[in-house]
């Protein structure tokens, strides 16, 4: 009986070498997908049992699943001989996608999504309580999400993936190119999903359906390049109605770029409208202005700002690099004022209203006051010739009332900073450009002089008796050579007192700003 005993179990382990059965629970979302065995179909995957016999004799090793949806990646996964005999698998597909290859110059970001539903609509029910609408939509826990779908596209974002964990020489821009937003439409939960009813007990979760207005708007061009509607469904297990609601938004974005309309090929031929001023004609800039490269001097020049009181004032965090420029002699005052209009900006904010500003570089960089951008959410910038250009905020100072902003442009003309401010003396002729009043008066220009040097609260400025109005804060202040020697920002009012006007000290813009000529 021993002899017969261990027989038998011999038996059965060979038995077992030879052959093995095992099943494999799959939990599948979405629900629409279904599974192949080996290649052979076997219908919906979701909560199906699949059963695999492996057999050494015969050669069977391995099985092959694949799970499969529309509008999803194919998910494959190999089983092996040795596998336990039961076995749960938790799958989710992830989205289909198109791509961008090479990635389009501009850069796109997620501006907002908020509610188009009533505050305490009912969107489900079941049999113990009603579900109640009461978001206060704020993506900001789950835009990241969304930065990936863009960035696992090839598209260029903001706040996107980044080698540099420092952000050292990381030359993207503050505000994007494209600004995507949504608006829900609509949104629906069902306890159960939509198979199982409304059943309290049911343990099949929940199917929220949400639709979503998309609209995509272009910075450059302003105007709305792209926008539709898009509904999509999204199940989920939990209870968390809140997180699952966001969760419903972003599976709604993978949605957009699968079925929005020609949003691919809208996305392939845009552009970041990089401007090149230098192949603008004379005509159309209305006067040329030359400019002569001399970079030899610019060394001197530094030395001369580096001194006097500002020495120890050195206040930026990072050097901006810009080229150094000197305007060629002028010995007619309407030709400095014309080169000088070239270079002048009106700086537009949101929908409040505008300050002004000017070029310090051909590449781009452009001065305004703190107070002028203080809070924008946008900064767009226009030119003598009429052009409009985003603008991305490079750095500001309350305490000096001084911003840099920054346009994607080239061959710009850009006033010289004076080096020798120290020698700027009360009585001094000066000019101001800039857009006093009304953004239509751009441009316009003012005579005066210097009529003192003074301090407020520890910063320099310089007092003047040029004409200045609301509109002027951020417009240069420029001496008969060309050169900027101050940046309005102020104008005190008073019954009885006229022509008082005040400019930031321009020495503050290498000290504060952090400019730096080549």
């Amino acid at each position: 009986m021993k002899l017969f005993g261990s027989f038998l179990i011999l038996f059965l382990s060979c038995l077992n070498l030879i052959a093995q059965q095992s099943k494999v629970y799959l939990k599948v979302t979405p629900r629409s997908a279904e599974v192949s065995l080996d290649g052979e179909d076997m219908g919906k995957a979701n909560r199906n049992t699949l059963k695999m016999g492996f057999n050494e004799r015969k050669g069977i090793m391995e099985h092959e699943i694949v799970v499969s949806a529309k509008g999803y990646q194919n998910f494959k996964q190999v089983f092996e001989v040795g596998m336990p005999r039961k076995e749960s698998v938790v799958i989710k597909l992830e989205r289909e996608l198109p791509t961008f290859d090479p990635a389009p110059e501009f850069y796109i970001d997620i501006e907002k999504v908020v509610s188009g539903v009533e505050y305490s609509t009912e969107v489900g029910a079941n049999t113990r309580w009603k579900f109640r609408f009461n978001e206060e939509i704020d993506l900001d826990q789950k835009k990241y999400k969304m930065i990936e779908v863009l960035s696992k596209m090839g598209l260029k974002t903001i706040d996107g993936p980044s080698d540099d964990l420092f952000n050292t020489g990381n030359d993207k821009p503050k505000t994007a190119d494209i600004l995507i937003a949504g608006r829900v439409e609509k949104f629906n939960l069902k306890r159960g999903g939509a198979e199982s009813g409304y059943s309290y007990y049911s343990s099949s979760g929940y199917t929220s359906s949400i639709s979503i207005n998309w609209q995509f708007y272009d910075r450059h061009k302003k105007e709305i390049i792209f926008k539709e509607t898009i509904s999509s469904d999204y199940f989920f297990e939990s209870s968390l109605i809140t997180e699952e609601f966001y969760n419903s938004v972003v599976e709604n974005f993978y949605v957009l770029f699968n079925q929005g309309k020609g949003l691919k090929e809208i996305l392939k031929n845009q552009t970041a409208n990089r401007v090149d001023f230098s192949s603008i004609s004379a005509e159309e800039l209305e006067t040329d202005s030359t400019i002569i490269d001399s970079s030899d001097q610019s060394n001197e020049v530094q030395k001369v700002v580096s001194s006097d009181l500002f020495e120890d004032q050195i206040l930026y965090e990072e050097e901006v690099l810009i080229p150094f420029v000197q305007l060629e002699k002028m010995d007619v005052f309407a030709d400095l004022v014309a080169v000088s209009s070239n270079a002048s900006v009106t700086v537009l904010i949101d929908d409040r209203g505008h300050g002004s500003g000017f070029v310090v570089s051909s590449n781009g960089y452009i001065v305004t006051n703190h107070h002028v951008i203080d809070d924008a959410k946008y900064v767009d910038v226009q030119f003598n010739n009429g052009i409009i250009l985003p603008g991305d905020i490079v750095t500001s100072s309350e305490k000096y009332d001084l911003a840099l902003i920054k346009v994607r442009a080239g061959g710009l003309t850009a006033l010289p900073i004076a080096g020798d401010l120290a020698n700027v003396r009360q009585g001094d002729e000066v000019f101001v450009v800039g857009a006093p009043g009304f953004k239509e008066l751009g441009q316009s220009a003012s005579k005066g002089i210097i009529s003192g040097k003074r301090s407020n609260e520890g910063v320099k400025i310089l007092q003047t008796d040029t004409k200045i109005s609301p509109g002027n804060s951020g417009s240069p202040l420029i001496n008969m050579n060309g050169e900027v020697v101050g940046v309005i920002n102020s104008k005190f009012i008073d019954e009885g007192v006229e022509g008082l006007g005040f400019a930031i000290d321009a020495r503050y813009l290498y000290n504060v700003l952090g400019l730096k000529y080549e």
